[in-house]
């Protein structure tokens, strides 16, 4: 009795070689100005919506998804 021959995976072929995609130095430029702008208090320090206000956007959102009662 003989054994069967043992099964190979088969070997993918060789992937062709393409450039390192660059590293993204304007997103470094983007951060930091960003970061600057907040720290200047630019950022972040707007007026707090009332709660009518809210209570209105979430109506309008309602209102667009077509949820029952928004009117």
């Amino acid at each position: 009795m003989t054994t069967p021959p043992k099964a190979r995976r088969a070997v993918p072929p060789p992937m062709a070689w393409a450039p390192p995609a660059p590293f993204d130095f304007f997103a470094l430029t983007h951060a930091d100005q960003w970061l600057a702008h907040v720290q200047a208090g630019r950022i972040g320090n707007r007026i707090p919506a009332t709660p009518e206000q809210l209570e209105q956007h979430a109506h309008n959102e309602r209102v667009l998804l077509g949820v029952r009662g928004a009117d």
